[in-house]
């Protein structure tokens, strides 16, 4: 029982992460990051995402006995899944647009690289093989 309400709880937050980091790279314009080139596709998966995830988060007692999944433990839980959210989209999302960037010498640093590449063609370009000029 109770690890069906973890795996219940880590999937509603991982759902929600995915949506909002979307949002938040549409916002900032980090195109390596993002599922989507149509800005459109972007704020619909966003919704389709986060809102289902609230209502379910919302709803969770009614369906739920109250207090079964402590506070440290939904800490612990909401930290683990945030981060495989993002985890999952930067990769996902390197997968989706490898082919969508031109090969720059420097597109950046930090996270402003994300802007014109993905993660792995940022960390490919940072930490590469020196060119031979």
């Amino acid at each position: 029982m109770y690890l069906d309400l973890f795996l219940k709880y880590c999937l509603a937050v991982f759902v929600a992460a995915s949506g909002v980091v979307q949002l938040a790279a549409e916002h900032n314009k980090l195109n390596g990051v993002l599922f989507f080139r149509n800005k459109i596709w972007t704020y619909l998966f966003a919704c389709v995402t986060v809102i289902p995830s609230l209502y379910y988060f919302f709803s969770w007692n009614e369906r739920n006995a109250t207090g079964v999944v402590e506070g440290a433990q939904q800490a612990g839980l909401f930290v683990v899944s945030l981060a495989a959210a993002i985890l999952v989209t930067l990769l996902l999302s390197s997968l989706l647009n490898y082919r969508r960037f031109p090969d720059k010498k420097d597109p950046g640093t930090g996270i402003e690289a994300l802007k014109s590449a993905t993660l792995i063609q940022a960390l490919r370009r940072h930490y590469g093989a020196p060119s031979e000029d």
